[in-house]
Order: C-alpha cells, then structure tokens, then sequence
C-alpha cells in the first residue's frame, strides 16, 4: 500500500505524511500540535494552554500548606508510635 508523501507547509524540505486534523495541511513532527482532538497545525491549534497545566499561586500554596500539613500529621502520629512500643493504649 503505497501512501503519498507530502511536504511540510512551514518547512518544504522536510517530507511527511502528517496533516491537521481539521485543515488537511500537511505538517511535519517539528510542526504539529497536540491537542485533546489530534494532531493540529500552529494555526489551528488552540492558543491558550490546558486547564491540566494552569498552575495559579493560589493553588500552590493550598498544595504546598496540605502537604505540610499532612507531613505534619504523620510525622506526629510515627512519633508516637515510635515513643510507645506498644502503641497509644
């Protein structure tokens, strides 16, 4: 099965067989842009970033307080344990 090989639209010397998923433009590995849908061209590809990867300050220092508190907590609670062999009875 023979496939067409295209060239890439951004860089003409680089050979594909990779198109945008919504404007069949022919794009190289260098080029392509994942998204949640396929493979998209720069142009096509959605400009603002992935809700999985916004970090705001608020949201690190609430992880950062858990964490600390939560570190806190169990180095407590092995403290304890390791103070009483026999536990908390």
């Amino acid at each position: 099965m023979a496939s067409d090989v295209f060239y890439c639209q951004r860089h003409p010397q680089v050979e594909t067989v990779l198109r945008c998923g919504r404007c069949e433009t022919p794009i190289c590995p260098k080029c392509v842009v994942f998204t949640d849908v396929g493979g998209r061209c720069p142009t096509c590809a959605p400009r603002r970033k992935l809700p999985q990867l916004e970090l705001s300050p608020v949201h690190f220092l609430r992880g950062l307080g858990a964490s600390a508190a939560s570190g806190a907590a169990m180095g407590a609670a092995w403290g304890l344990l390791i103070a009483h062999p026999a536990g908390l009875f």
